[in-house]
Parts: C-alpha cells; structure tokens; sequence
C-alpha cells in the first residue's frame, strides 16, 4: 500500500468535517511508514490515528480488501479509535458500512464497501486486536496497523506487528 499525499488526506477529511490542528497536521504530513502520535490526555491523538487510517481505508483494491488493525493491551484500548473510524465512514456516506460487529467482549469488526466509479471493490476490513497474549498476534495479514495507547504495548508486540506488516507490505 502506498502512502497517500496530504492534499488527498484533507480532500477525505473535507468531507467528513475533521481539521486537524497544527500539531496534528503535523503527524499527517510525515511520509514514515512508522508514525507515532504523542500527546497529553485529550490531546487529539486517537482521532488522528482514526483519520489517518480513514483515507486508506476507503481504496479500492480489485485484487483482494485490504485489512486495517486497531491494536491495544486489550480489546477496550482500542475502541475509541474503532468509532472514530466508523462515525467518520457513516458522516462520509451510510452505504459504506457494509457490515460491524460491536459485542461487549471481544474483538469488534467493521466490513467497508469500497467503490470507485460506479464498481463495487472488494470489502475492506477493520479489527480490533487484543495484545494481552504477545504469542496470539499471529495467522493474519494487516496492511495498517496503530498501536493504540502505543506506551502500554510491550516491545514483543511491537515485533509481531511489524511481521504482519512486512508480510504484506503494509504501513
């Protein structure tokens, strides 16, 4: 997956209403394939990791969906960043969520409906990942990955998400 310019990120982010401060424009124009958003408590970062995935999130790929993780210490850590993404892709247009799964316990999944030009694309995926078992972040593809509450993650799940990237060449 390439990484999209930021004239394309804030035509997406025009549309669903986010202006990201100076500090979180910022983090948007860097062209690493390894971000990180710090920030004081309220500080905008969840929202900017949401918005970041956004643009990414909506393309179309005729071959295969692409897969985007939210990982945190355990499932909950990782759900502010899931909502943004879902509150976003309905204020975008309602018909792109093709499917979520919300459940109390557990992972939660948002199946996208990605089109282009009138066709339909193969779905695109967002999960949230649980990383309270280092040895159970594994068997899965991921072509973008955040690291949610990035200080609470321990070095060894660092390293297993870096190998679902590689495998895919995602960022």
């Amino acid at each position: 997956m390439n990484p999209i310019s930021i004239a394309d990120k804030q035509a997406c982010w025009a549309l669903d209403g986010y202006v990201p401060s100076p500090e979180q424009l910022a983090f948007h124009k860097g062209m690493s394939k390894i971000k990180i958003a710090a920030g004081g408590e309220r500080g905008g970062k969840s929202k900017s990791v949401a918005e970041e995935m956004l643009p990414y999130i909506l393309i179309p790929n005729p071959e295969r969906g692409y897969h985007f993780h939210l990982v945190g210490v355990n499932f909950q850590e990782a759900r502010y960043e899931f909502e943004y993404i879902l509150d976003a892709l309905r204020e975008l247009d309602p018909g792109n969520v093709k499917d979520v799964s919300m459940p109390l316990q557990n992972k939660w999944k948002l199946e996208v409906r990605v089109q282009a030009h009138g066709i339909e694309y193969q779905t695109n995926t967002v999960e949230t990942i649980s990383a309270d078992d280092p040895l159970a972040i594994r068997g899965f593809e991921s072509d973008m990955t955040a690291l949610c509450e990035a200080g609470r993650v321990i070095k060894d799940v660092f390293l297993r998400i870096l190998g679902r990237l590689s495998s895919s060449g995602g960022i």
